[in-house]
């Protein structure tokens, strides 16, 4: 055995502290033992703080957007007590379009595969958006049109000497037109609206730079086969019945109010009674089909003046004039779904007229879907994905919260008589609400509605018109969901018939479940006080006597009542609560961050906004601060 090893082992160097006679291993362990007790103990300090601050913050995804967007939005140069609405919106960047950011979410399920759930519907949209992208077969169109122009009697412009107008009749070609899913409203446009009126509307058009116009209408119907003399003749009496047309339906609008744009009513019997030169009962039972028309079904025209000038132009047009005008129509609308060398024409013709300008192909075959879908199947499916069981009822408790306070405000208040306060809260408990869309579109059973059809043709422009024509059958079926659908679709929230719609866009927009519930009823909650409110007041006159509406219509002169709403049924949601946690990096309470949200996502409405009392208070301002010193209701 070595003894003078062990002898350097067993006895230490007393020239060496203790750290240097530790050994590398040693030295590491010690050092993240260090490291660790003192992490543990920060921990423990930071826990120990927000615990006794009783201070939470939210650090996910969507508080983190929201403290980014807070703080780049505030002028902190601004005392909030002096001017609240600079304080906020001073330095208010623009709010992104929703509705654009909905249909791009859309849109890109274009490109997703196919799941094993989703419905035929779906699978078809996708379809029609492959074939519309690639338009491998478009030169196969011109068999498919052919069949079309030879039902109505061919194009004049081709058929020269041979064409024979008393085997013509426009309202006949509109029929057949309409039955085969082609574009048919060239001189009439006609709506069902509400409460079975029909509308009916002369068709309006433009055509910038008229020789670049004419131009392009020679060209496409040379590339039809047409004599370029015959098709120069030809057009330009087309290009001249256009602008007569267009003049008639300029003339009505200029001349008239927008009230009075459609002012005169008349049922179908004497409008045949007044303008017999068409077969009106016919005529809209082909139109709107499968809707039925009868003699006593009231319609809605310009001024007799007008619609008698339209009436008399029509019949004053040769037939091979009408006939030319009606075919050029149909092939300009379709032209995208035609050969590749008319739609070149047609991009020619609008790269000169917009200054280069050119549509992305993808983004007009998006466009495309939306005009042939009453909603879209990826529409529907995209919304259905969106509204979780959990957030709905989320959604529906903060309406309700909403919805409750309005009437326990109208409950207690001293200047609204006995009669009017029991008439408005019977309106609010009657009335109820759709979260993106009702229940039944959820089940599947909408499909069942709107897609009753199966996609036909090989081709995009057989695809196309497929659709087209089922687009017009459901449209009319479903009429009487018509207005549901349309506040589906839309932008802001909709009120129809006792329902409050919240549509996805604005969901969206104003709700995040990820969030704290400040900045939801500071926005979504605020959003459907205002639509309440809006539903109230155009009701009074039903609701409330004379006294009332009067004093109504003076105490909602002040900006924030909407606002007031919205915060008081905050704080009530808040009171069984434990506090909300706080944003990452804002300094600002959460009541406080009520008002900012509140104002910020509507900066555009607020120009002459005063503070109220709750305001100034989250805010401590100075008690002689100047406010809108009124209740809620």
């Amino acid at each position: 055995m070595n003894r003078e090893y062990l002898k350097s082992r067993c006895f230490e160097d007393e020239d060496e502290n203790w750290w240097q006679r530790r050994s590398g291993m040693e030295r590491c362990l010690f050092i993240g033992l260090l490291f660790a007790i003192l992490l543990s103990l920060a921990c423990v300090i930071y826990i120990s703080l927000q615990i006794l601050l009783n201070v939470e913050v939210c650090s996910n995804t969507s508080c983190l957007a929201e403290s980014y967007r807070i703080a780049t939005r505030l002028n902190n140069t601004v005392d909030p007590c002096e001017d609240f609405y600079q304080y906020v919106c001073g330095v208010s960047p623009e709010r992104d379009n929703t509705i654009s950011t909905l249909k791009q979410k859309v849109n890109e399920m274009l490109v997703e595969s196919a799941g094993e759930d989703d419905s035929n519907a779906t699978n078809d949209e996708r379809k029609l958006f492959d074939n519309c992208l690639n338009q491998t077969d478009s030169e196969n169109f011109i068999v498919t049109f052919q069949e079309v122009l030879e039902d109505i009697g061919g194009w004049p412009v081709l058929v020269g000497y041979h064409w024979r107008a008393r085997l013509f009749e426009w309202t006949d070609a509109v029929y057949s037109l309409k039955s085969r899913g082609y574009p048919f409203s060239m001189f009439l446009d006609v709506q069902l609206q509400s409460e079975g009126r029909i509308k009916l509307s002369i068709v309006t058009f433009a055509f910038p730079h008229k020789g670049l116009y004419l131009q392009f209408m020679i060209d496409t119907a040379v590339v039809f086969g047409a004599d370029r003399y015959q098709a120069k003749l030809q057009m330009e009496n087309v290009l001249s019945f256009m602008e007569e047309l267009q003049g008639v339906a300029e003339k009505n609008v200029t001349l008239k109010r927008p009230d009075e744009l459609f002012g005169t009513h008349v049922t179908v019997e004497e409008m045949q009674k007044i303008y017999d030169e068409i077969q009106w009962l016919d005529f809209l039972n082909n139109i709107l089909y499968p809707y039925t028309v009868t003699d006593s079904d009231v319609i809605v025209i310009p001024s007799h003046e007008h619609f008698g000038a339209f009436i008399d132009l029509i019949t004053s047009i040769p037939k091979r004039v009408q006939a030319n005008y009606m075919v050029w129509r149909v092939i300009e609308e379709m032209i995208p779904f035609m050969s590749k060398q008319l739609q070149y024409l047609k991009g020619n013709y609008t790269c000169q007229i917009e200054s280069g300008t050119h549509q992305d192909h993808h983004e007009f075959c998006c466009e495309s879907l939306d005009a042939i879908y009453v909603l879209r199947p990826l529409q529907l499916q995209y919304i259905q994905n969106r509204l979780s069981a959990k957030r709905k009822l989320m959604i529906e408790e903060l309406y309700l919260a909403v919805k409750e306070e309005i009437i326990s405000q109208l409950e207690n208040s001293r200047w609204i008589d006995d009669e009017s306060r029991q008439a408005s809260v019977d309106f609010f408990e009657m009335t109820e609400v759709v979260i993106g869309a009702p229940d039944g579109y959820f089940n599947g059973s909408i499909f069942e509605e709107l897609y009753t059809w199966e996609l036909e043709g090989e081709s995009i422009f057989e695809m196309i018109l497929s659709a087209r024509k089922n687009y017009f059958e459901t449209l009319m079926v479903m009429q009487n969901s018509s207005v549901m659908l349309n506040l589906i679709k839309g932008t802001e929230i909709g009120y129809s018939t006792n329902t409050i719609v919240l549509p996805l866009a604005v969901l969206d927009e104003y709700f995040d479940e990820e969030r704290p519930m400040y900045l939801n009823y500071a926005e979504l909650g605020v959003a459907i006080a205002e639509v309440l409110l809006k539903s109230l007041t155009d009701n009074v006159e039903q609701l409330w006597s004379n006294s009332t509406v009067e004093e109504f219509e003076e105490r909602t002169k002040c900006n924030s009542v909407a606002l007031l709403l919205g915060y008081r049924s905050y704080q009530k949601w808040a009171e069984s609560r434990r506090k909300e946690a706080r944003l990452v990096a804002i300094e600002q309470t959460p009541n406080q961050l009520f008002w900012i949200s509140a104002m910020s996502s509507s900066c555009h409405s607020y120009v002459q906004f005063r503070p109220n009392q709750y305001l100034l208070k989250d805010f401590m301002c100075a008690s002689d601060t100047h406010f809108d010193d009124c209740d809620v209701l």
